[in-house]
């Protein structure tokens, strides 16, 4: 997910449009950080590190999104019938994870 896409998702959360809206704050992309109006310092550590540790869980997720790709691309080649139910299960499993990483 792109890093611009990312701070949308996150400014979506009830919580953080909620802080966004009072104190109109907004992201400074030379800075890297949010700034708000009214200069509420304690609104401003607020959604920054929030902002950290949202980027921080997204990593994790896209990890586990990337083992999840690779189990359903893997080229498996077996001839036993009870390997290849595993193998498909394993590629159900990576397909289910990645729907529920994306909401679906």
């Amino acid at each position: 997910m792109d890093i611009q896409k990312s701070r949308e998702e996150f400014e979506k959360l009830p919580e953080i449009a909620k802080i966004i809206k009072e104190h109109d704050a907004f992201y400074c992309n030379k800075g890297e950080w949010y700034l708000c109006p009214d200069d509420d310092q304690f609104a401003e550590a607020y959604l920054d590190g929030a902002w950290y540790a949202f980027q921080e869980q997204q990593k994790k997720i896209n990890e586990i999104k990337a083992i999840a790709e690779s189990w359903i691309n893997q080229d498996y080649t077996y001839n036993s019938d009870s390997t290849d139910i595993k193998i498909q299960q394993m590629k159900d499993c990576g397909r289910d994870i990645i729907q529920k990483i994306n909401g679906e």
